[in-house]
């Protein structure tokens, strides 16, 4: 999550859909002053409305932002981040038990296939999680990731921001995963009959709402 209380604005960060790029496309540029990042990375709407009271005063009235991406393809980006050495052994992403009791080796040896994320992990990184609303908190505007150039047009002409520099944080190059499996730039091939479907019921508003479609 980044703001502006100079532009009134703040944009919620759903993950693996470009936000964090987005960030550090901002605020990371010294051209773009009064955008910050120092508050929780992944906070939701109602997280904000219930937790944080201040912090709600503050930006109530502030347009507001956030990405979506097609399920399929975040499913994969997601997939590869649970995999990543990185991240691997510090979060139970497959949801198995006893999970933070195993040891390293052990935590390697657990069924590490798509499939499996996606029956048994997948669930509690949905989009759908950040894209809540409450009675007070709404969207103001939706970022479809694939309209990347249209994203960076807004911020450029909203604000008259300087975004010619775009920096990708993640790029799947760098990813080391602890299978060494090869990494795909086409996500459709990591799916079969069975996780097509399985993203399709787990994504179902976000499939409908933004028509969104596996090819």
């Amino acid at each position: 999550m980044f703001y502006s209380d100079n532009f009134k604005h703040i944009h919620i960060h759903n993950p693996k859909t470009g936000g964090k790029s987005l960030m550090f496309t901002i605020v990371a540029n010294k051209n773009n002053i009064g955008w910050n990042r120092n508050f929780a990375m992944h906070l939701t709407l109602p997280e904000i409305e219930s937790k944080y009271k201040d912090f709600y005063d503050e930006i109530k009235n502030y347009y507001k932002t956030i990405l979506v991406r097609n399920p399929w393809s975040h499913a994969v980006s997601f997939y590869y981040h649970a995999l990543d050495t990185n991240r691997f052994y510090k979060e139970n992403f497959f949801s198995v038990k006893n999970f933070v009791k195993m040891n390293d080796k052990e935590k390697q040896n657990i069924d590490l296939s798509f499939e499996s994320f996606v029956n048994n992990g997948y669930q509690k990184y949905i989009q759908e999680i950040y894209h809540k609303e409450t009675d007070s908190l709404k969207f103001d505007k939706i970022f479809k990731y694939e309209n990347w150039e249209e994203i960076i047009e807004f911020f450029q002409k909203t604000y008259n921001m300087d975004m010619s520099k775009t920096f990708h944080h993640h790029s799947r190059e760098k990813i080391q995963t602890v299978n060494s499996i090869e990494i795909l730039t086409d996500y459709r091939k990591l799916y079969n009959t069975n996780t097509i479907d399985k993203i399709a019921s787990l994504s179902k508003n976000i499939i409908e709402k933004y028509n969104y479609k596996f090819e």
